[in-house]
């Protein structure tokens, strides 16, 4: 997810407006397979991450890096 992410914020010719991982909460959740998950590289977007919320504009043309 995490490489997602920066991909995402980097795609080219646009302005990103919102790049946003809505999270559901840990409530519930036992605190130790969590801590697992964590010791072995996850982090709690990771695991908690639910919808990838993405609102970009395209720029104009006069607008464009060339």
């Amino acid at each position: 997810m995490r490489d997602y992410f920066k991909i995402c914020s980097e795609l080219p010719d646009i302005d990103v407006i919102g790049n946003d991982i809505e999270c559901d909460d840990s409530i519930g959740v036992d605190e130790g397979a969590i801590c697992e998950l964590i010791e072995i590289g996850y982090n709690k977007t990771e695991i908690f991450g639910l919808t990838h919320m993405f609102v970009a504009r395209k720029r104009a043309r006069s607008q464009l890096k060339v």
